[in-house]
């Protein structure tokens, strides 16, 4: 079986691959991988069959809560899969989906723009490979549509495989935060982070080494 060109052969495998290898401590079940892949099912459960032949993940009875009747919560058992950390490829693919830098700034940018009149747009965490950073991604502006905003963050989620720790702000509230020394603005920006986009009149040089 030709194992890599298996692992390689569509985009929506990479984005599963990259979900389970962020959380490899977690099970997924079909419906989850498609959730946060933003997989269609049926695309999803070809790609967990090929990825379960080859062995980078397998399959687990897991207990999952639902709403029944009456939104009562019940319990049920249900198929879902975790990765098999003694597969043989898993430390390189973790070092060339994970630890390579696969999204460009642009990219990061034109997702954003459309959502406003964005004013300053960092990013940290995730997207720069640091996992103690207290947010992956900040978004400053005017007539934000927050729908949009969402569904930036979705796309950023499915392409990394990892849930996204965001904060937004317009721009009054954030400058108010910013003099106030807001412990998560100073936490942002006293820590590893790159900024996008910024506009005049939106300094956090006083963020710095607070």
């Amino acid at each position: 079986m030709d194992i890599l060109g298996n692992l390689f052969s569509s985009d929506p495998l990479v984005k599963i691959m990259r979900l389970f290898l962020m959380n490899q401590d977690e099970t997924f079940t079909l419906t989850e991988i498609s959730n946060r892949t933003l997989s269609k099912d049926q695309s999803a459960k070809r790609e967990i069959e090929i990825l379960e032949q080859v062995g980078f993940v397998r399959p687990k009875t897991v207990v999952r809560e639902v709403p029944g009747k009456d939104k009562v919560v019940k319990k049920i058992k249900t198929l879902a899969w975790e990765i098999d950390k003694t597969f043989h490829y898993l430390e390189p693919l973790y070092s060339l989906l994970i630890e390579y830098d696969t999204l460009k700034q642009n990219d990061v940018v034109s997702r954003f723009r459309p959502a406003g009149k964005i004013k300053l747009l960092v990013v940290s965490g995730v997207f720069i490979k640091d996992p103690e950073a207290r947010a992956d991604l900040l978004v400053v502006g005017d007539n934000l549509n927050r729908k949009k905003i969402e569904a930036a963050v979705k796309f950023f989620e499915a392409q990394l495989g990892k849930e996204l720790q965001y904060a937004m702000f317009d721009t009054e509230e954030f400058v108010y935060r910013r003099d106030m020394y807001d412990k998560l603005l100073c936490d942002i920006f006293d820590g590893n982070h790159e900024v996008l986009i910024s506009s005049s009149g939106l300094s956090t040089e006083a963020l710095r080494n607070r």
